[in-house]
């Protein structure tokens, strides 16, 4: 199959699963999104927080993202931002795709391990600022292939770009990148130690291929261990100091710096659900691919560089802690996982246009199956407090109001304009960043586990409470009779103090 023809069927193939895979009903993250655009656009970057009923400070972690996101809100409505991220979708598997192609020489492999990302990453793909991360992370390891390989100087700036983007879209995970250029230092530490015998005595312990029915179809070139060698690693190191210091380019720059450890000192870890480790038999297709992945190394005569070893293992201990580095391990290590398959070479005995076939009709299929389910959803979900915040913006008066509300919906009353108590933006209420006596995460939290309202309500000033019904606070309420009900529905209870 010719070159032009087999890369126009592959964007047709990512398009399509671009244009099914994001859910259409929105997270709760992009409603706190658009509102924080919209104030960016009216009070600027101001380091103030002008959603909730606490006098405290926001770092605007991901501001150009939140200005961009609102910026297409404001023109298109939901509309656009579910079209949007059917467009960052599309583009990342593009560049997963023909980046990996061009360094591994592989379109098949290429291919497969792209449309598999794309499927595996559904959960991930949302109007939040990890989508345009995971962009910029893909070309990061893209540039770092190139340099470390070709040594010009253009994918350095490349890099240096990439870093300054990535720091004001999300500085949050700006750390990161700066940690993938260590597996390259590693590597060329180790692949230019004198003793040369203890790396590669690792490295080639993996046995043949048992499967004779694999050998068939498929025909593996006998490589020899790789030792990745550096040429130009003294061009990488200039432009990991230089990366450094694109930390500071950013309205807060201190966040970029300090946000990791801060995030570790506060409680948000115990109660964010994907910050909670990984339950593998919850996450069945990843644990196919990762099976995939480790048995092909166990039983197959493919070798896998110290580089690659490095970053996959590192990026799998990850997701093992925190169930949102799975990500991660998807768009990152995509790179190496292509370059570990890429000594598969499809036999001159198989049928490429059938294979290629066969790959298009599962992508069709499961396109058409994801966007039918989709369509006919909603773009806000009825778990939100839709017509509690109706209630709330026609008969209280919110200057006056000091609302407790749960974690969960607080982003979508930000976004009809009532103030929170706490929404999921969840490290500005914790101490280490609201530079507050009080941890507010912490004081919600007591709230929500146990029901104990009355000491934290009387330290807040709370006047109403809207919350789950039949929750415990819910039943505390009623049961202490200081608040009254004035609104209820299925879902939702509304309290008021009593005079």
């Amino acid at each position: 199959m010719k070159r032009k023809k087999f890369d126009i069927i592959v964007i047709i193939l990512i398009l399509m699963l671009a244009i099914s895979i994001p859910a259409k009903t929105f997270q709760n993250d992009t409603f706190y999104i658009i509102k924080v655009g919209e104030s960016i656009v009216n009070n600027g970057i101001d380091m103030l927080d002008h959603f909730s009923i606490h006098n405290i400070m926001y770092p605007y972690e991901h501001w150009l993202h939140d200005l961009i996101i609102f910026f297409i809100y404001s023109k298109t409505g939901f509309v656009g931002l579910y079209i949007s991220n059917m467009v960052f979708t599309f583009i990342l598997g593009l560049i997963l795709y023909f980046c990996s192609k061009k360094l591994y020489k592989n379109k098949y492999v290429s291919l497969i391990i792209t449309i598999s990302v794309i499927i595996l990453l559904q959960p991930f793909i949302a109007t939040r600022a990890q989508l345009v991360s995971y962009i910029l992370f893909a070309l990061e390891i893209f540039f770092l292939e190139m340099i470390t390989s070709t040594g010009k100087w253009k994918y350095g700036i490349f890099l240096i770009i990439d870093s300054v983007f990535l720091v004001n879209v999300h500085a949050t995970t700006w750390p990161m990148y700066l940690f993938l250029f260590i597996p390259y230092f590693i590597s060329c530490l180790l692949s230019n130690y004198k003793n040369k015998k203890i790396c590669t005595k690792e490295l080639n312990s993996y046995k043949k291929s048992v499967s004779m029915l694999f050998d068939k179809l498929f025909l593996f070139t006998d490589n020899k261990i790789k030792i990745d060698k550096f040429k130009f690693i003294k061009k990488l190191i200039i432009v990991f100091l230089l990366c450094i210091l694109t930390g500071f380019i950013n309205p807060n720059c201190n966040q970029s710096f300090t946000h990791f450890v801060k995030l570790k000192l506060g409680i948000t870890l115990s109660f964010i659900s994907e910050h909670q480790p990984i339950v593998l038999y919850n996450n069945v297709l990843f644990l196919i691919y990762l099976s995939i992945i480790i048995m092909y190394l166990i039983f197959s005569r493919a070798k896998i560089s110290i580089k690659d070893f490095i970053i996959l293992s590192g990026l799998l201990f990850l997701t093992l802690s925190s169930y949102r580095h799975m990500a991660l391990f998807l768009v990152i290590g995509s790179f190496s996982v292509v370059n570990l398959f890429s000594s598969i070479k499809i036999s001159k005995k198989a049928n490429k246009k059938k294979i290629v076939l066969l790959i298009s009709f599962i992508i069709l299929y499961l396109s058409i199956f994801n966007f039918v389910n989709n369509i006919s959803k909603n773009y806000v979900s009825d778990i939100y407090p839709i017509e509690a915040a109706q209630f709330i913006n026609e008969n209280c008066d919110k200057s006056k109001m000091r609302l407790y509300n749960d974690y969960d919906y607080g982003s979508y009353l930000m976004y009809k304009d009532i103030p929170v108590f706490i929404d999921s933006r969840a490290n500005l209420y914790t101490k280490q960043f609201n530079h507050l006596d009080r941890d507010i995460a912490n004081d919600w939290y007591k709230i929500y586990k146990t029901g104990h309202y009355k000491k934290i309500f009387k330290i807040y000033n709370i006047t109403n409470a809207l919350v789950p019904k039949d929750s415990i606070i819910d039943k505390s309420l009623r049961l202490e009779n200081d608040y009254e009900i004035i609104y209820q529905d299925k879902k939702f209870v509304l309290f008021q103090i009593k005079d």
